[in-house]
């Protein structure tokens, strides 16, 4: 069977993302690992990806996988088949994967094991409804890790592509999805779960589905949470 190609990038400070194409529904979201070296030399996965052959070397030439993280009930897919390349890898995940994922040694990621993961880190585990997700703080690099937390799908080609994403509330927009917004009706409490997220100095924003936002990330994921609904994507 033909492996998926891997786009690796490597963005500097211990930071590395890995993305794949993902087709759903007829429309392809793509997705995105990322990837942190910590202050022993070990790395930390976040949201895996497909382990095909290019990406294990990849990982291999930079350090040996300590962490991995299944950020949220939705990004688990991959996360068996990647876990078993790293048989001694500690495996965080979100309550519901427990249930999806009986068989695998995962240990609970709540806030304060994510923040206190590396001194590189600061991290919290973001509740909206019965949503969560890992959210992570990148120091040396000011990035922000989000999975679904916020999309950035721009230059969508397609009718059928076009048409669902703008169902969705995230074609060529930056910010929360229409199930985001909806998970997290109860503005109070959400906002209360993102004020630690907004105090972060992050410039970056790197997201599992869409372009990484280089500069101005911060503005931006302010700006979309405070009106709770995706923005124009930056030019």
């Amino acid at each position: 069977m033909t492996q998926p190609t891997t786009t690796w990038r490597d963005h500097g400070n211990g930071l590395w993302t890995a993305s794949q194409d993902l087709i759903l529904g007829g429309v392809n979201l793509g997705c995105r690992m990322s990837v942190i070296r910590l202050a022993n030399g070990s790395l930390l996965c976040v949201s895996p990806v497909r382990p095909t052959d290019d990406l294990l070397n990849q990982l291999n030439a930079i350090g040996s996988v300590e962490f991995i993280i299944g950020p949220n009930p939705v990004h688990h897919l991959f996360l068996p088949a990647f876990a078993s390349k790293f048989p001694r890898a500690k495996i965080l995940g979100v309550k519901a994967l427990f249930k999806k994922h009986p068989t695998l040694p995962l240990n609970e990621a709540t806030s304060t094991i994510v923040g206190n993961l590396d001194p590189s880190l600061e991290g919290v585990v973001v509740h909206l409804g019965h949503f969560e997700e890992v959210v992570l703080f990148h120091k040396p690099s000011q990035s922000l890790i989000v999975v679904d937390l916020v999309f950035h799908l721009k230059r969508v080609k397609g009718t059928w592509p076009r048409f669902a994403l703008k169902l969705y509330g995230i074609l060529d927009r930056f910010g929360p999805s229409f199930a985001i917004r909806w998970l997290a009706r109860n503005r109070t409490e959400a906002n209360r779960q993102l004020a630690p997220i907004k105090q972060w100095p992050f410039d970056r924003v790197i997201m599992a589905h869409g372009d990484v936002v280089e500069t101005s990330g911060r503005e931006l994921f302010i700006g979309a949470f405070t009106h709770w609904r995706a923005v124009p994507s930056p030019s």
